[in-house]
């Protein structure tokens, strides 16, 4: 019996990241290509409470925190958006802003490249990051045929799944 491709599983090949420019997202969002993007977890530490007649200590949850996102993307020739973004926050401009991660199933996308009228499946919004850290192009290698990279790691102060 054959399953029906709406209850297929997600592919993790089929994504995007747009990050808005102006602190919320827009119409002159950055939008990569990228390789990898890793997305938040959320983790909460536990906080114990006993009083003095209970026999053992109640857990409760603490403060949520949520990991890094580490993005990367080919360098391309006069792309240095992401660099221009790390420089503002260390001269004081703007640079908290939303972003979001788009992941699409496989019934979402008709054309084989073209993502531009998809509507994900999924989205990941993560609100108020801001970037921490980014290296605007791999290690140089003169025996590696690879292609250049730049990394780019981003804080997450809150974020939520649509389904």
């Amino acid at each position: 019996m054959a399953r029906a491709q709406s209850t297929d599983y997600y592919h993790v090949f089929k994504f995007q990241m747009k990050i808005g420019t102006g602190g919320r997202l827009g119409a002159s969002d950055i939008v990569g290509g990228f390789t990898n993007v890793t997305v938040p977890e959320v983790s909460t530490e536990n906080v114990e409470y006993k009083e003095g007649i209970w026999l053992y200590r109640r857990k409760y949850p603490g403060d949520p925190t949520f990991s890094d996102i580490t993005a990367t993307q080919g360098v391309v020739k006069g792309n240095t958006a992401f660099f221009d973004w790390i420089f503002a926050a260390y001269t004081g401009n703007e640079y908290r802003v939303d972003l979001q991660i788009l992941q699409f199933h496989r019934e979402d996308v008709t054309g084989l490249f073209d993502y531009s009228n998809a509507s994900a499946s999924r989205i990941y919004n993560c609100f108020e990051c801001l970037p921490s850290r980014v290296k605007p192009s791999s290690d140089f290698d003169s025996q590696s045929s690879e292609v250049a990279l730049a990394e780019l790691d981003i804080q997450v102060e809150r974020m939520e799944i649509v389904a």
